[in-house]
Formats: C-alpha cells, sequence, structure tokens
C-alpha cells in the first residue's frame, strides 16, 4: 500500500481531485487516491459514487490531458500547443491551439484556488489540508472516500 502513495522522488503523495467554479467555490472535491493512480481512474470512481461528482446535462467541467474524452470533460487537443509559456509572444496557429490556449487561461481558476488555499494556511503544511481526513474504513481496498473537507468548505464560504 505504501508503495502507491510514493512519488518518484520517493516522498508520499495523495491525488486530490477537485471540482471548482468560475467563482473560486469548490463543488466536489475527492481526496485520498493514491499519488501513482491515473487521473482516469479517479473521476470515473468520483462520477460512480453515490455523492459523488455530478456533472450535469449541457454542463462541462475543464478537464487536463489525463481525464481522457469523456461525455461532460472538456480536454485539450493532445500534441499540440498548450501552456500559455509554449505560445510565448506569438498567437495560436490554428484552431487548436487557439482552444487549447483557451481551455489553459480558463484552467487556471483551478491554480488560482490551490495558490489560495496554499497561501492561506502557509503555516500548516498544505498536504495535511486533505491529509488529516481519516481516509481508512478500515479496508485498504476502499480507500478513496467522498469528503466535506473543512478547509475546501472554509475557503468556499470565504470566498462568498
Amino acid at each position: 500500500m505504501q508503495g502507491r502513495f510514493r512519488s518518484r522522488k520517493w516522498g508520499m503523495t495523495q491525488n486530490v481531485l477537485a471540482a471548482i467554479t468560475f467563482d473560486l467555490k469548490f463543488a466536489y472535491v475527492l481526496a485520498g487516491w493514491e499519488g501513482s493512480a491515473h487521473d482516469s481512474r479517479i473521476l470515473s470512481d468520483a462520477l460512480s459514487r453515490p455523492r459523488g461528482l455530478r456533472i450535469p446535462e449541457g454542463k462541462y467541467y475543464l478537464a487536463d490531458a489525463g481525464y481522457g474524452i469523456r461525455i461532460g470533460c472538456i480536454t485539450p487537443y493532445r500534441g499540440v500547443r498548450y501552456h500559455l509559456k509554449e505560445f510565448g509572444a506569438e498567437g495560436p496557429e490554428n484552431v487548436k491551439e487557439l482552444f487549447n490556449l483557451r481551455h489553459s487561461s480558463l484552467r487556471i481558476t483551478v491554480e488560482r484556488v490551490f495558490g489560495i488555499l496554499k497561501k492561506r494556511y502557509a503555516t500548516r503544511s498544505f498536504a495535511r489540508t486533505f491529509a488529516d481526513l481519516d481516509l481508512d474504513d478500515g479496508n485498504e481496498d476502499s480507500m478513496p472516500v467522498d469528503c466535506d473537507n473543512e478547509e475546501a468548505e472554509e475557503h468556499s464560504f470565504m470566498n462568498k
């Protein structure tokens, strides 16, 4: 079990799937998957849970390429420039690059939320923000759990 939570640099890692609104509020948080788990596997788990992530009809979540193509998720084109830094001073050269540029610009919202949390809880280890959850229900195979994380709720409340 411990090996699945080890990173390439041998640190302990945990995956956290977070659905965040554009007004910087948490819509859903699933913490507890081992760091070596693939994003698409974690998303499938979140969607299959009774109180799991729901994607309303006609609505979409922005997701990175690791989530793969799936209904309700908009992922970037693979093999096409994506990150803002890759464009430098020159703009996109085709429709796919333009799509990826806009996708990246919107997805930065998620990075902002985690940046805010890291700054707000700088006195604590940020890793503890989600690690404080009691993830062990006695069954090693069912580590992932839905959570109502205090910090996520506090963050969403403070940004109303």
